[in-house]
């Protein structure tokens, strides 16, 4: 079966992890200001084939972004119930670039690259499995989030990040 040969418009970083590890996902996210888990791919995932499908990917995207802010204590439902925001995407990307088939171990990292005049900023999701004792990459993706606030169904508005939100995109405390 013909595998997928796609490319990114960006060179994917190499990990260097070291697969004997205790927790491989702490090695995924050595020295980075990212987060990372271990998924196994559901069935839902992959719609009547065998390997995870786009939208997957994006789920995952979506979820590894709400996991990060969470992680370092500024979850969406907290933004919401305390700010009045609510995350955009004004842009998102990904690329396959191995199959992933029902039911392996995926192992999601992202990874936030830089902030925009503190107001959006970019993150990338890498996602891996280990495949006969390699780290085999499987897609890469690119997506830049901010807030805004919603006054009304047609007025709202992209708000600057707090020193809060700045530390957590730091990866630092506030």
């Amino acid at each position: 079966m013909d595998r997928p040969a796609a490319e990114p418009g960006w060179t994917p970083e190499p990990v260097d992890a070291d697969l004997a590890a205790e927790d491989l996902v702490k090695e995924l996210t050595a020295g980075r200001n990212a987060y990372a888990w271990k998924f196994r791919i559901p069935y839902w995932y992959c719609h009547f084939t065998e390997r995870q499908q786009m939208s997957g990917y994006l789920r995952l995207m979506e979820e590894a972004k709400d996991r990060l802010v969470a992680d370092r204590g500024v979850s969406i439902t907290t933004l919401l119930d305390e700010q009045n925001w609510i995350p955009v995407a004004p842009h998102s990307r990904i690329t396959v670039l191995d199959e992933a088939p029902m039911e392996e171990d995926l192992y999601v990292v992202l990874t936030v690259e830089s902030v925009f005049k503190g107001f959006t900023y970019d993150s990338r999701m890498d996602t891996y499995v280990v495949r006969d004792g390699k780290l085999v990459q499987t897609a890469t993706g690119r997506i830049t989030h901010g807030y805004a606030v919603i006054e009304n169904r047609r007025d709202w508005s992209l708000v600057s990040f707090d020193d809060r939100m700045n530390a957590a995109l730091e990866g630092r405390a506030a």
